[in-house]
């Protein structure tokens, strides 16, 4: 049987406020994004949902920028009208990005229930790069899923665990244990594979929650 999902995107909870949600109130269906639609975002609004920040070694130099692409129809019918293009370059050492709520506690970053997993449309540049994400349980405990090699070009639909198993954990409990309710740390995350010097770009489609 298939997993159960929550549609999960640039959501208008205000009409004239659009931010992300990954409660989308009952609305459900089985995996089948082409049959669902994201609502847009404005590119004003995406400085106050969502930001993009540097992380690892401050002695190594980064760039990083974040900003919102419209697919045409072709693409929009499966992976979304929007999605977010992250463009990175980082020089030899260890260095990675992270989006991150704009502000702490906004609504959009509070997660509902207990989903087993998220899942996300990524249009790969086939760095190697590795991929993954953190949420944060009641106890601030910080769960971050075993990355993912970003191997291919094009579009993948690719999963992370957030049951907590097989993930790296520290802070709060430091149990292992997920304490619901959680809420994301870090939306995306990008770490250099090689400690190398690596430049690319991904986009990052309609993700979903999987119950």
């Amino acid at each position: 049987m298939p997993p159960v999902i929550r549609w999960a995107w640039f959501y208008p909870i205000k009409p004239v406020k659009p931010f992300i949600a990954f409660l989308c109130n009952d609305l459900k269906h089985v995996l089948d994004p082409a049959s669902l639609r994201p609502a847009s975002l404005r590119p004003e609004s995406l400085d106050s949902l969502v930001k993009i920040i540097p992380g690892g070694d401050n002695q190594v130099a980064s760039q990083q920028a974040l900003s919102i692409i419209s697919l045409d129809r072709r693409q929009a019918s499966t992976f979304g009208e929007q999605a977010l293009k992250i463009t990175y370059q980082f020089q030899a050492g260890w260095k990675y990005l992270q989006l991150i709520p704009a502000a702490p506690n906004q609504d959009w970053s509070k997660i509902s229930g207990q989903p087993q997993a998220v899942g996300y449309w990524i249009h790969g540049d086939g760095s190697g790069n590795l991929l993954t994400l953190r949420y944060v349980d009641a106890t601030g405990q910080i769960f971050q899923p075993q990355t993912q090699a970003i191997t291919w070009r094009g579009w993948r639909y690719i999963v992370f665990p957030l049951a907590g198993k097989d993930a790296t954990v520290w802070s709060g409990a430091a149990d292992g244990i997920v304490h619901y309710p959680i809420q994301w740390n870090s939306l995306l995350a990008l770490d250099s594979a090689k400690k190398q010097r690596t430049s690319g770009e991904i986009y990052m489609g309609q993700p979903t929650l999987i119950w």
